[in-house]
């Protein structure tokens, strides 16, 4: 047991305990019955660990404990399970950390459902339009949770999930976070001033454009160009003289992602894009 990587040096609960790897740093494995099995000091058998968990810093550690004691362990597992497909199925590795994170989801969406809460999400639509192959996972996790659960939720929550997946896949690094920050705060101004108006930072129509621009600055970035859709049912309603101004606009936005990003709107961005903006629009007056 000496040769085991990890040491155990507090147990949390009946499936969690802190230990300490070989390079000395502070982890939380999880594992049935490891809190009961093991005492401190020991010497954990990794076998006996489905996840090791490590805490960014000592604030994020405070908040995974009290999760640990709310989080049923059977959820865990099948968080695990969801995952391992995930991975599998999208042939990447998913940042460790995922399993806490969507286990607490799930274990949020499961109790609402029941109650009677209503789940929409949205953002689905973006996720699906941008993450289709994320969102297909997603899919699938919702039908593990309906069949182990005996729930029924949809494709609202599989955007949930494949929202948490997406930010745990760890295919971009700091330097593209902040170009992805920067970019959508380019658009918005550029858009803010041709308009000449201010949009409504707090409304619903506000937040569905901003995760949009999100997503679409991490396709230039990532370079995740495959997932499309079309909005081609939308074009006669939107191909209207009252627009023009609006195409002009994104005529504006794609001079800017094509000087300072090197990638020209597609007919979908235009589309898409073009929507969004007649929302806020509409918005904007009626405030």
């Amino acid at each position: 047991m000496k040769n085991s990587k990890m040491k155990i040096k507090q147990i949390l609960n009946n499936n969690a305990v802190i230990a300490t790897d070989k390079n000395q740093k502070e982890v939380i494995a999880i594992g049935k019955g490891i809190g009961f099995k093991y005492h401190s000091n020991d010497w954990l058998d990794e076998a006996d660990a489905i996840k090791v968990y490590v805490p960014m810093n000592s604030s994020y550690r405070e908040k995974i404990i009290p999760l640990l004691e709310e989080i049923p362990f059977d959820c865990i597992t099948l968080t695990e399970k969801i995952i391992d497909y995930a991975e599998k199925t999208l042939k990447v590795t998913l940042n460790q950390n995922l399993i806490i994170n969507l286990a607490d989801h799930i274990n949020f969406s499961i109790r609402k459902f029941k109650e009677g809460m209503d789940l929409s999400n949205i953002f689905t639509e973006d996720i699906k339009r941008f993450y289709s192959d994320v969102y297909s996972v997603g899919v699938h996790a919702v039908k593990m949770i309906n069949d182990f659960y005996h729930v029924n939720m949809n494709g609202d929550e599989a955007a949930s999930i494949a929202f948490h997946i997406i930010d745990a896949m760890g295919n971009s690094t700091t330097e593209d976070t902040f170009k992805i920050i920067t970019g959508v705060n380019d658009i918005v101004e550029i858009i803010e001033h041709h308009l000449n108006l201010s949009f409504d930072e707090n409304s619903l129509d506000y937040s569905r454009f901003i995760i949009h621009l999100q997503f679409f600055m991490k396709k230039i970035y990532l370079e995740d160009n495959k997932n499309s859709s079309s909005y081609s049912s939308f074009t006669l309603q939107l191909n209207e003289q009252k627009y023009a101004d609006i195409d002009e606009c994104i005529g504006k936005v794609n001079k800017y992602t094509s000087k300072k990003h090197n990638y020209q709107l597609t007919g979908d961005d235009k589309l898409y894009l073009k929507i969004h903006i007649i929302r806020l629009v509409k918005h904007y007056l009626l405030s």
